[in-house]
């Protein structure tokens, strides 16, 4: 079985009627290893999903779990699994060694050299090596730069003191943002993983998804996550592996490429589906039968195909007020009708004119709105998906038709000249003279030339706003460039 990893995670996620017009969440995972299996539970699901390796995700309803509330959190105490949620108040189990469990009301953390109030909430606990890690997520679930920070302290009840690097967790850029709102778990090889919540944040604010990050702790007992491309196709490693040896294999081959469709609604343009930005989409006027061709402008060699399916102007349900939730976003309904599918089928030509079949699935009883096919390098220049089925019968709307596989040229080159600036204690701008074949630049940037642990990915761009740094920190960064012919990566420099 193929163990690929890409964010956002391909699972269900559930519609929720409650706003002027219907969207789907997903939030506030807590990801758990219980008795051989992972299970990962998220807010307004009504169940939970569970999985042997964490790749794969299997769905089980269950509305007896609070389904209307959110951050639901859950710990192993015993056999038993306990599962609290929140009611107004931010909360979260934690486990001692000896067996006590303890709710954590109201943390207010420090935001260094702020004198904002963020929205702080998300509160998660390990203990690792003899000290216990207290994690939270700011600023706001609605922005790109929503992340988690960590405290660390010697007692489950503090004092806490501020990680240097923070925050642990952030995903400013790329094809889908933000990275907050998580829990972090060892699995079975004793590898670390953070997962989190991801914004869309079109239809309503918590319009969300779930993304999953290889972690760790360095040497120095620093927790990081590693989301360097986390929104590409990742091969995980079976067994123990180093966290920050897990880079692309394939690149993005669609970026910008031509696109016709059979039909379009205005300001839904073609190329929507092809920016690299889940927030846009090209949707057609109609449902069934509607179709996108997407031309690469040349013969690839792909290995892999994520279909996001975008949600336009589903209308709200009319349920029974019994059914409906009465406590947060009042009237809210989760629909979790196993006859809502997605059904489509998947070609691919080399000529335009010569077609066969890449994914069928037409007769599917599943519904992944961000699936992903996985392919053994097949030779194609054109991609068709054709509606088949949709839930509600929406119309047919994708927000990333995005191919992967191997370039047909060299790697970009170096990014050499640079130039940097602090706007404020907190801020850094850095621009940098393109390099030819980049379609994008990564900026990793970090406290020191070897802990460059955060990311922020950018298209078409020369130039980034690093937002998020702690005031009195020195930082470093490297601008790598990308292409389709693989990643270069670059010097590393002192940013002042």
């Amino acid at each position: 079985m193929s163990r690929v990893l890409i964010s956002p995670l391909n699972i269900p996620y559930q519609f929720q009627h409650y706003n002027k017009q219907a969207s789907r969440e997903a939030a506030d995972p807590t990801l758990v290893y219980f008795k051989g299996r992972y299970y990962l539970f998220a807010s307004m699901s009504g169940g939970f999903y569970y999985s042997d390796d964490m790749l794969h995700w299997d769905w089980h309803e269950n509305r007896k779990l609070t389904p209307f509330r959110y951050a639901p959190d859950v710990r192993q105490v015993g056999g038993w699994l306990i599962f609290s949620s929140s009611d107004r108040d931010p909360s979260e189990i934690y486990r001692t060694k000896e067996g006590l469990a303890m709710r954590l009301y109201r943390l207010a953390m420090r935001i260094s050299g702020s004198d904002k109030k963020p929205f702080i909430e998300g509160a998660f606990m390990n203990k690792w090596n003899g000290k216990y890690y207290l994690q939270y997520a700011a600023p706001g679930t609605e922005l790109a730069t929503y992340g988690d920070g960590v405290y660390m302290g010697d007692s489950p009840l503090g004092p806490f003191t501020y990680q240097a690097h923070n925050p642990f967790s952030s995903k400013p850029g790329g094809f889908i943002t933000g990275a907050g709102h998580g829990s972090t778990i060892e699995d079975e090889y004793g590898n670390l993983w953070h997962a989190s919540t991801m914004r869309i944040s079109v239809n309503a604010n918590f319009e969300r998804r779930l993304g999953l990050f290889p972690a760790g702790l360095d040497k120095d007992g620093i927790l990081f996550c590693n989301q360097n491309f986390a929104d590409y196709p990742l091969e995980i490693p079976e067994g123990k592996f180093n966290p920050q040896s897990i880079e692309p294999k394939w690149m993005l081959l669609s970026y910008q490429k031509s696109a016709v469709a059979s039909s379009c609604r205005a300001g839904h343009e073609p190329s929507k589906a092809l920016d690299e930005d889940i927030r846009s989409c090209w949707c057609a006027r109609g449902s069934t039968g509607e179709w996108y061709r997407l031309d690469l402008g040349g013969t690839y060699e792909v290995y892999g195909i994520q279909l996001n399916f975008a949600d336009v102007e589903v209308p709200m349900l009319e349920v029974d007020k019994s059914l409906r939730s009465n406590v947060y976003t009042s009237n809210r309904y989760i629909d979790i009708d196993p006859t809502l599918c997605i059904r489509y089928l998947l070609e691919g030509s080399t000529d335009g004119n010569a077609w066969f079949v890449l994914a069928d699935k037409r007769s599917s009883e599943t519904n992944l709105p961000h699936d992903y096919i996985g392919l053994k390098g097949v030779k194609l220049r054109y991609v068709r998906v054709t509606a088949e089925k949709l839930p509600y019968d929406e119309p047919f709307a994708l927000s990333g038709l995005r191919v992967f596989g191997l370039g047909n040229e060299a790697a970009p080159d170096t990014v050499k000249a640079f130039n940097t600036s602090r706007p404020d204690a907190m801020t850094a701008k850095l621009s940098w003279k393109a390099a030819d074949r980049a379609t994008g630049y990564n900026v990793r940037y970090g406290i020191s030339p070897d802990k460059l642990y955060s990311s922020h990915m950018v298209y078409g761009q020369t130039e980034v706003l690093l937002t998020m740094l702690n005031a009195d920190q020195i930082y470093y960064a490297s601008v790598d460039a990308f292409g389709e012919g693989g990643v270069t990566e670059g010097s590393c420099f002192p940013v002042k």
